[in-house]
C-alpha cells in the first residue's frame, strides 16, 4: 500500500505569543479552522493546516491549505454551495454574509451561526445600551 494522506486537516496551529513576540517554535492548536483563522487574524499572522501522512505531520500554509480545500471540492460542497444561493439572503445578513455563508458551504465548511448581526441591528444595539446607561451625550 502506497504513502496515504488524510484530505481533510486533523488541527490547525497559529505561534503563541511569548514575551510580546510570536514565537516561531511554540505554537496554540485548534481543531476549528474558524477559530484558527480568527485568532490569526488578531495576532495578524497566518495559521497553519496539519494533515497526516504515514503518522507523520504535514504543515501546509494558509495558502497551501486554500489549494488543498479546492483540491477535495466535489459535487456535495458544489451543491451546499447551490442551496445557500437559492436560500437567499437573509433579512439578518448584508451581502457580504450572504456570500460568505455560501462560500464556506463550497469550502465543505458548515455554516456560520444563526446569530447575524446586520449593521442597522448593531447601531441600534450601541443606541439602546447608551440610552440605558444614560450616555446620552452634551450638545455643547
Amino acid at each position: 500500500m502506497g504513502t496515504v494522506l488524510v484530505k481533510r486537516p486533523v488541527a490547525f496551529r497559529i505561534p503563541r505569543v511569548v514575551n510580546d513576540n510570536l514565537s516561531t517554535t511554540e505554537f496554540r492548536y485548534f481543531t476549528d479552522e474558524a477559530e484558527a483563522r480568527a485568532e490569526a487574524l488578531t495576532l495578524d499572522c497566518e495559521y497553519q493546516a496539519l494533515f497526516v501522512r504515514d503518522g507523520t505531520a504535514i504543515v501546509l500554509s494558509e495558502e497551501e491549505a486554500l489549494e488543498a480545500a479546492i483540491d477535495r471540492m466535489g459535487w456535495p460542497e458544489i451543491h451546499a454551495f447551490q442551496s445557500e444561493l437559492r436560500k437567499g439572503q437573509d433579512y439578518r445578513e448584508d451581502a457580504g454574509g450572504f456570500m460568505m455563508r455560501a462560500i464556506r458551504r463550497l469550502l465543505g465548511l458548515p455554516s456560520p451561526a444563526d446569530e447575524v448581526t446586520t449593521y442597522q441591528a448593531a447601531a441600534r444595539a450601541m443606541v439602546a445600551k447608551g440610552v440605558t446607561n444614560g450616555d446620552r451625550g452634551s450638545a455643547a
